[in-house]
């Protein structure tokens, strides 16, 4: 027996029973250590995350709390705001010991010059720039960056083909911190929207989607009409214009737009795809250990279109970073003002790398999932979530440069927010289900 455990370490079941009585209870014992320890693991773990889940909801839920580490352009310009005031009372000061001075003459002359030429802006003084970024702290912005993505690169994965159920329960933990982010950048502009009725709305779409999707378009208009009873009868002044549209863009951007990604990850039946060809799972499963059916709702359509797409998106903001850090030259505001605006610091190659990269993912996706005519629905499909991620990127952009936010949050190192992590997939949800569900099926008719 010792020397068939020198040839093979490996043990099943059936070869613990044949061992000798001492080492079958040592056996049991490594074993029952080893399941509570990693139990205890788990769950210290799971506390902790639970912890420090509540404990950011909690600082977004105070509204204008800021990290220390978070440098918002709003505060830089109201330093400039603030200098340029006191040099415009040192002028008028200056001015008007000038204007008392019998020696300065041509005083009507000189105010009327004054009057004629715009002011000048205040200079910002070299305290204000701040020290520039080292070299170091550029690789480690990098560092940071590189680490966070294949973290959540392995946690969107194993969160995908969690099943449909825990799947829901992480997309909704997801939206409440992105719509509380999204509303903290309101509060900084000074509109306070209904947050709770809106949470509580979002709580109610994603339920309907997960278990009742015929009825999962209609919660957002019955939403409107409670967010509207809320501002006109359970307080005691009606809503203004900017906290009514706020709380309804809350909802429509950061709640009903992601809520088509359960729609997407519910497709059924099980996927039959080239992966399990081309990786063979059954030829490198132990034989010793015991067979396992996984659940029906693990592999499936709809998780493998869902993982696939978010594999797309991901690369693409991947390649669209590196290659417009590196080969940047172009702004995009040579194409578009507005998102050159909102975005300054993107770049005509970098949107360009990104859509190559997309579409390359989904050519490959497409062929591995046996998309009819794969050439064309590939291309169309990474083509349509290279542009839509675009149009989402910007206006998260937009949303932080119109509060003066340089992040939407700190929950992300190296990124920043949740919000400036997923603004690329908020809105290619809804394309990508009808692409899936209407456009492949009416296709593979008429290609057959």
């Amino acid at each position: 027996m010792l020397s068939s455990m020198a040839e093979n370490p490996l043990l099943g079941v059936a070869d613990i029973v044949r061992l000798p009585r001492m080492f079958r209870i040592m056996a049991v014992y490594f074993i029952v250590y080893a399941f509570i320890s990693g139990l205890v693991t788990v769950t210290r773990r799971i506390h902790q995350g639970v912890e420090w889940y509540l404990s950011y909801v909690k600082w977004l839920w105070d509204g204008k709390n800021i990290p220390p580490n978070d440098k918002r352009p709003q505060l830089l310009m109201l330093d400039i705001a603030g200098n340029g005031q006191d040099a415009h009372r040192t002028m008028a000061a200056a001015a008007g010991e000038g204007a008392r001075d019998p020696a300065a003459g041509h005083e009507d002359q000189g105010s009327k010059s004054a009057q004629t030429q715009p002011a000048q802006p205040a200079a910002i003084s070299p305290k204000m720039r701040g020290p520039p970024v080292s070299l170091a702290q550029r690789l480690s912005t990098v560092k940071k960056r590189v680490l966070t993505g294949v973290g959540l690169g392995l946690f969107g994965t194993a969160w995908v083909f969690s099943g449909n159920a825990l799947f829901t329960m992480i997309i909704i933990l997801q939206c409440i911190v992105a719509q509380l982010e999204y509303y903290r950048m309101c509060i900084f502009k000074g509109i306070y929207p209904a947050r709770r009725i809106s949470m509580v709305s979002s709580l109610i779409l994603y339920t309907m989607a997960c278990y009742a999707p015929q009825y999962h378009e209609l919660v957002l208009p019955l939403s409107g009409t409670a967010i509207m009873v809320w501002f006109l009868l359970m307080r005691p002044s009606p809503g203004t214009i900017s906290e009514i549209s706020t709380s309804f863009m809350g909802l429509f951007w950061c709640s009903y737009l992601p809520s088509f990604w359960i729609r997407l990850r519910f497709l059924g039946p099980v996927e039959k795809t080239r992966f399990v060809a081309l990786l063979n799972l059954r030829k490198w499963y132990p034989p010793w250990l015991p067979k396992i059916t996984p659940p029906p709702d693990l592999w499936t359509q709809g998780a493998v279109v869902t993982w696939w797409t978010f594999l797309s998106i991901a690369m693409g903001d991947v390649a669209a970073y590196f290659l417009g850090k590196s080969f940047g030259r172009r702004k995009l505001a040579s194409i578009s003002p507005a998102a050159g605006a909102a975005s300054p610091n993107k770049t005509v190659e970098g949107a360009l790398g990104g859509l190559l990269m997309s579409v390359l993912m989904s050519l490959l996706g497409a062929w591995l999932m046996h998309w009819p005519i794969w050439p064309f629905t590939g291309a169309l499909y990474g083509t349509m979530l290279a542009v839509v991620g675009l149009v989402g990127d910007l206006t998260a952009s937009t949303f932080k440069r119109d509060a003066g936010l340089k992040d939407s949050g700190h929950i992300l190192p190296g990124h920043g927010g949740l919000l400036d992590r997923v603004d690329s997939y908020m809105l290619t949800a809804t394309p990508s289900l009808i692409f899936v569900q209407y456009l492949l099926p009416a296709l593979r008719k008429i290609v057959a």
